[in-house]
Formats: C-alpha cells, sequence, structure tokens
C-alpha cells in the first residue's frame, strides 16, 4: 500500500530523475545503510539473547544465505583459534 499521494510521488521521481548521479548514488548508500542497520536491529530485539556476532551471522544468513553464513562463521572462528 503507497501511502504517498500521487502528486506528491510524482514531484519525488522528478527530483529524483533531475539530481545528478553523485546526489542519486550518495542516496542509494544512505538509504541502504539505514536498511541494513534497521535490520540488524530487528535481529537483536528479536533475539535479545544473541551476541553481536550472532546478529551479524543472523543478517547473513537472511540476506546471503547459508552456505556464505556458515563459511563466514568457520572463517571467524578460525581467525580466533591460536
Amino acid at each position: 500500500m503507497n501511502d504517498t499521494h500521487f502528486k506528491i510521488e510524482a514531484m519525488q521521481y522528478a527530483l529524483l530523475r533531475n539530481a545528478g548521479i553523485v546526489k542519486r548514488t550518495m542516496q542509494m548508500r544512505s538509504l541502504t545503510r539505514a536498511v541494513i542497520r534497521l535490520s540488524r536491529r530487528a535481529i537483536a530485539r528479536a533475539h535479545p539473547e544473541y551476541s553481536q556476532q550472532e546478529v551479524d551471522l543472523f543478517f547473513v544468513r537472511l540476506h546471503y544465505g547459508g552456505g556464505i553464513a556458515d563459511r563466514l562463521e568457520k572463517y571467524l572462528k578460525q581467525r580466533k583459534a591460536p
């Protein structure tokens, strides 16, 4: 469901189209960082028993798949080993 009035939405699209590539890239990066931060915060709230590393691994598993998360977890364990 879109809660933005169609005229306002059209204005937003026009502003985006008229913005330079640098500004659009900066906006995209900012939005990406915000979504990642919100996703990790939601995971931490849903699993308060998780450490920060467990939250990060859950995030990777959720967004990139179990295979990558398993390899990352293995790498992190090897890195800690003396």
